[in-house]
């Protein structure tokens, strides 16, 4: 029996030293197209630009991500200060009209509830007739009052809890 050797058949390791060639030259040509694109990614990047611009340029960055965070923070504590003021104004508004003795001339008593956010605020009652005009007002916390509402009085204060539309915003 005869030895097989690869050096004893120049033809075969000629074709195996011809394929990785060809390999290298493959992972030669794909090397090449990855570091032009980089090339001109970087070139890009840094047109007009010298390295040290280039540290000064992330060093005013950081800057200006510190003052915009430091603006964030001032703007959610005074966010939080307009929260908090704004749930004791008045937010929740109710105008029922009645003829409060059915008489001949109209509509001309009213019913006004103006609430805050926790449902505090007050009612006033203004009872024409025809002879005289008598207001009222009655202090509502948390949605109660301490004193008897009329009928009128109960159905402006809950138009105004629920946000109902009120008789004023139908005609």
């Amino acid at each position: 029996m005869e030895d097989f050797s690869l050096f004893s058949y120049p033809g075969i390791l000629f074709i195996i030293l011809f394929v990785l060639l060809a390999a290298v030259l493959v992972i030669l040509i794909l090397n090449m197209l990855k570091i032009n694109s980089l090339k001109n990614k970087y070139d890009v990047f840094m047109k007009g630009r010298s390295a040290k611009s280039l540290e000064e340029d992330i060093f005013e960055m950081f800057d200006q991500n510190n003052k915009m965070r430091a603006d964030i923070n001032d703007n959610s504590r005074d966010i939080r200060s307009i929260y908090k003021q704004l749930s004791t104004a008045t937010q929740k508004v109710a105008l029922q009209k009645y003829d409060a003795y059915d008489q001949m001339g109209g509509k001309l008593s009213y019913c006004l509830a103006m609430l805050d956010e926790y449902d505090n605020g007050f009612i006033i009652n203004n009872v024409h007739s025809t002879g005289n005009t008598y207001s009222y007002i009655k202090k509502i916390v948390d949605g109660q009052c301490d004193l008897d509402l009329s009928e009128e009085e109960a159905d402006t204060l809950n138009r105004a809890m629920f946000g109902e539309k009120n008789e004023a915003d139908q005609n």
